[in-house]
């Protein structure tokens, strides 16, 4: 079942972007009656659910593995886990890790940028396209302002769906899409570390790879620009794209600050 949802989060800003674009598009359309228009936007909501449906299933069968054989796995010498080739993470450590491995640019995630309502003209578009800041550059506070104000832009049929502001709009989509991936893949992996450090049956081995799994996570762009700013814009937007479980782990922190005490850890580094 876990595997099932974390397959299923994937589609959710895919999915939530389709049925946006979707209804404006249905909703665009001249001389359309209010039960036409609504059967139209009937159709793409059971046209998307069934694709996300078929593309799940399919993930399920291509990733599913044979039942492991009965029988416990060798137990691990005792002692083995505190003095392996890898570091674990410390046991008192903060809501979020500092990042590992090469930096990326210095500006991404961090340039703050209000936003305004583009025009509504699309010729005049693609330059209020052209004057805001590059989605990586953003910070999550300015990134998820700028995906709500353009979402609405479509919904309410304020700009054409397939104009220059929506295309604005789908990179911003897949920016945010990126960071909050990079956000469930790390409390994911956090949450069931202390559960492989304490089980009697896992030898230094799976845990030396679990402790680099986690630090390959701690590496990728998305979590390294996730981590330059406050990431409460991310859990407290209307409709949070974040996994039940990411959610559950961060309320349980202090997150709002979080990125201003990162907590230091490499698990090659003694």
């Amino acid at each position: 079942m876990k595997g099932l949802l974390s397959i299923t989060q994937r589609f959710t800003m895919k999915t939530r972007t389709a049925l946006v674009l979707g209804m404006a598009l249905s909703l665009s359309a001249p001389n359309a009656s209010a039960q036409s228009l609504k059967d139209r936007f009937k159709k793409v909501a059971v046209k998307v659910g069934k694709q996300a449906k078929e593309t799940v299933v399919q993930e399920v069968k291509t990733t599913a593995k044979p039942a492991a054989k009965t029988g416990k796995k060798p137990s691990a010498p005792r002692g083995a886990k505190s003095g392996g080739s890898t570091v674990n993470i410390p046991s008192n450590h903060g809501t979020l890790f500092a990042p590992l491995g090469t930096p990326v640019d210095a500006k991404k995630g961090r340039t703050a940028a209000s936003v305004s309502k583009p025009p509504k003209e699309e010729s005049k578009q693609p330059d209020w396209n052209d004057a805001r800041p590059s989605v990586d550059d953003l910070d999550n506070k300015s990134l998820v302002a700028e995906f709500e104000l353009l979402e609405n832009c479509v919904v309410s049929r304020y700009v054409s769906p397939s104009g220059p502001i929506a295309v604005r709009f789908g990179i911003v989509s897949d920016e945010l899409s990126a960071r909050v991936r990079a956000l469930d893949r790390y409390a994911e992996l956090l949450n069931d570390l202390p559960d492989t450090y304490d089980d009697e049956d896992v030898d230094q081995s799976m845990i030396d790879n679990a402790n680099r799994t986690f630090a390959s996570c701690l590496k990728s762009k998305g979590y390294q620009i996730v981590v330059r700013s406050s990431i409460a814009p991310i859990i407290e937007m209307k409709g949070c794209m974040l996994n039940a479980r990411t959610v559950d782990y961060f309320k349980k922190h202090s997150y709002a600050n979080a990125h201003k005490q990162l907590t230091q850890w490499d698990p090659d580094k003694k």
